[in-house]
């Protein structure tokens, strides 16, 4: 009976407009995300230098090489650092503000403007200083840290 039920919601006579509506997003996620990745795979195994597409070694098979150059960059182990870095501390922050937040608005009249109007302004502030703290741990200048905090200001209030 079970077998029965399977084949009957597969039936593609029946559930065409389904599939039709769904193809468009399958679509859109193999050329965004699974093409990309697979193309990125392969070319991380290949000599591929676009400024000089010329040479004999261009599209050509480097094995491991590539992977060898990389991983002996000091430059490159110091951004796999601070991914690391950045990753756990923003995890922790972002658990901990949600959590508080949560705990806050279930003290909280929720459907009051005022507790909205209060909850925005608190995760802008809360925002502008995770970001400060970051900034001083990951040594960024200030001014490329303003732009991100006024493009995230900027979709905050497209929001």
């Amino acid at each position: 009976m079970n077998k029965k039920r399977i084949k009957k919601s597969l039936d593609l006579k029946k559930n065409w407009p389904g599939y039709v509506l769904l193809a468009p997003a399958v679509i859109a996620v193999f050329t965004l995300s699974i093409y990309p990745l697979f193309r990125g795979i392969y070319l991380s195994f290949v000599h591929y230098n676009l400024v000089r597409p010329n040479d004999a070694i261009f599209n050509t098979f480097a094995g491991l090489d590539n992977y060898k150059n990389i991983f002996s960059n000091k430059i490159f182990l110091q951004s796999i650092g601070n991914t690391v870095k950045w990753t756990i501390v923003n995890l922790v922050i972002q658990l901990l503000a949600a959590m508080l937040l949560a705990l806050w608005l279930r003290r909280e009249n929720i459907g009051s403007l005022k507790t909205v109007s209060t909850c925005s302004v608190f995760l802008v502030f809360a925002g502008n200083i995770c970001l400060n703290h970051a900034a001083r741990l990951f040594s960024w200048h200030m001014a490329e840290l303003e732009q991100t905090l006024y493009l995230n200001l900027k979709q905050l209030i497209c929001i």
